[in-house]
């Protein structure tokens, strides 16, 4: 479980610095070639992860105004105590505040982050 607290809420790739993303990847994929899914932890920071249905792209979420871009395949949440200034304004809109621990998991799909849904279905599938 993740504490309750304010927390970026999409593709990790975009908020950890590029110097960290290489031992981040060594964190979630393991010795294995798939996305070892939930709770992890690299260089202090504490973040839970999941791959998409559908790889990269743009994904809904319940709520309003709040797109996923992916181009990692990968979506996830991240404290924002754990970003730069300048990451936190450039991706404001993907910042959420959860007010209970919270964790992920999937359901028929859709990656469920605490109270926030993303939905299975790639609108780039649309396009």
């Amino acid at each position: 479980m993740l504490k309750a607290g304010k927390y970026f809420v999409g593709d990790l790739c975009y908020v950890v610095p590029i110097e960290e993303w290489s031992t981040f990847i060594k964190e979630i994929f393991g010795e294995g070639e798939t996305v070892r899914m939930g709770e992890h932890e690299v260089l202090g920071k504490y973040f839970v992860i999941a791959n998409t249905a559908h790889g990269d792209g743009q994904y809904k979420t319940n709520v309003k105004r709040m797109l996923c871009d992916v181009d990692s395949g990968m979506i996830g949440a991240l404290s924002v105590k754990d970003m730069s200034t300048e990451v936190k304004k450039i991706h404001r809109r993907n910042i959420v505040e959860f007010k209970e621990d919270f964790t992920i998991t999937i359901e028929n799909g859709d990656i469920h982050i605490g109270h926030i849904i993303i939905f299975k279905e790639n609108l780039d599938k649309f396009n």
